[in-house]
């Protein structure tokens, strides 16, 4: 496995324990001349401003992990971040801390973005299952430093946070080295056309902002009982995610949108059961709430995946999605503290905030229902796979067509072997099984389901199947199409 996940992990660990409402942030909250809540809401706008811009900034052909200096450069942003909030506690009424706080949050917001994005590449490179896999490592890695971390003394903590973004580097760089030198030059579209559809979009905000209100009203909590219940419940995240990244690997051929499809129930139903569940029964709601959160993460994240190594520039795909991600944890936030105004944060506070997330999350399953035929969920926005198809191949064959003019005469051979590379550049692009590499080019034949089930001797359940999984990762939903963009390549 590269070792790009154990530097994810790091990351995760540096998030968790400190800048998205972690113990150590808190436990210098008490001290601080500024409610704890700003620095969150700075570095929260910090970084998904940083997304944007890495999204739009052209960093030239060499991808952002391959960037030495702006890489050490976004480590040591991370670490002064932490260290400068750190420096405020105690400072009570004293202006200069509160600028030098808030200006440590966005610090360490502009640091981790670019760090995520260029862990984001290098996952790019991966099969979906080994990514799946690798994110589930990570989340591993960065729960066991979150509570391992707490079993340290604040100081001693604190080092280990401040250190953690410089260890992340060090696994980026051995990642990178494991790369074989044909995946550094992939040939990928330069498309800059929005990667994302607006249901994904949509599904993206609404979950995010219920994410947001989540952790305001955990931060914002008098109950100390329900903030530790959280962090211990991030084991269930982690578990969850685990379980879900090895059935990826052990089922390669299964759709990623069986990890979303269950997320808005879950999230719906944690929702509702905040405010009837007291003292340790706490756990059922949060752990509902972990379970949604987890799957959603992980499908995010391979999604991204799975989108950005088509693109030339993986960092545009990566950038606009955790934008997207970042701005709507802010809008939920903010929207919390403008609601709490409102609100007495009692009990009852908690329950009309907690009965109102889980009405968005009831209305996102009525509203969202993503294309069960197609892969992830959705289809790509209109002949971008056409072009990204027609882009790889391209240059390839105008190398091999060369070669194989000047080893033949004959213009039908070259025809002939043009043609079938075509087909396996085609059918390694959707990284068909054998099986479904079979099946697929009897359908590019022309060949009806009959004369397909008695040529493999397979029943018609099993070419269901093959059809299936074909039409998903070809991100199409019948066999016309599949033609159709075939076709779009000669």
């Amino acid at each position: 496995m590269n070792y790009a996940f154990l530097g994810l992990g790091f990351v995760q660990g540096w998030l968790w324990l400190f800048f998205l409402n972690g113990p150590l942030l808190l436990s210098e909250a008490a001290g601080w001349s500024i409610h704890n809540e700003i620095i969150l809401l700075a570095f929260l706008l910090a970084n998904s401003l940083s997304y944007l811009w890495v999204a739009k900034k052209s960093f030239g052909p060499t991808p952002l992990y391959s960037k030495t200096l702006i890489l050490v450069t976004s480590a040591l942003l991370m670490a002064a971040g932490v260290l400068m909030v750190k420096l405020t506690a105690g400072q009570i009424g004293e202006i200069p801390y509160v600028v030098l706080a808030l200006l440590g949050a966005v610090v360490a917001g502009f640091g981790s973005a670019i760090i995520i994005v260029a862990l984001g590449e290098l996952f790019s490179l991966f099969s979906v299952t080994i990514a799946g896999l690798s994110f589930a490592g990570s989340v591993t890695v960065g729960t066991v430093l979150f509570f391992g971390a707490l079993k340290l003394t604040i100081s001693t903590a604190f080092l280990l946070i401040a250190v953690s973004p410089m260890i992340a580097l060090l696994f980026i760089v051995l990642g990178r080295r494991q790369l074989p030198k044909t995946d550094l030059n992939v040939v990928k579209s330069p498309l800059a056309t929005f990667p994302f559809p607006r249901k994904l979009v949509f599904l993206l905000i609404l979950f995010y902002l219920a994410g947001g209100i989540f952790y305001k009203l955990i931060l914002l909590s008098s109950a100390s009982l329900l903030q530790e219940s959280y962090w211990l419940t991030n084991v269930i995240y982690c578990l969850v995610i685990v379980v879900a990244g090895s059935c990826l690997s052990r089922f390669p051929n299964l759709d990623l949108s069986v990890l979303y499809r269950p997320v808005l129930p879950l999230l719906g139903a944690g929702f509702v059961l905040i405010p009837f569940f007291h003292e340790l029964s706490v756990f059922l709601p949060l752990t509902l709430l972990q379970a949604g959160f987890a799957l959603f993460d992980l499908y995010t994240w391979l999604l991204f995946a799975y989108i950005a190594k088509y693109y030339q520039r993986p960092s545009y795909v990566f950038g606009w999605g955790m934008f997207l991600i970042t701005i709507s944890i802010f809008a939920g936030e903010t929207l919390f503290s403008t609601l709490i105004t409102k609100l007495t944060f009692s009990m009852e506070g908690i329950e009309k905030v907690s009965l109102g997330a889980a009405l968005l999350m009831m209305a996102g399953t009525m509203l969202f229902q993503g294309k069960r035929d197609s892969y992830a969920g959705w289809e790509a926005p209109a002949d971008i796979m056409t072009q990204i198809l027609i882009t790889e191949t391209a240059c390839t064959y105008e190398a091999e067509l060369d070669d194989m003019n000047r080893e033949s005469t004959s213009e039908h051979t070259t025809e002939t072997l043009r043609i079938d590379d075509l087909r396996e550049q085609f059918f390694l692009s959707l990284e068909l099984t054998k099986r479904e590499k079979e099946v697929a080019l009897l359908i590019l034949e022309g060949r009806n389901n009959p004369y397909i089930r008695g040529s493999l001797n397979i029943s018609n359940n099993t070419l269901k199947t093959h059809l299936k999984n074909i039409y998903r990762k070809a991100m199409v939903n019948d066999r016309q199409r599949l033609l159709d963009l075939y076709r779009g390549l000669g």
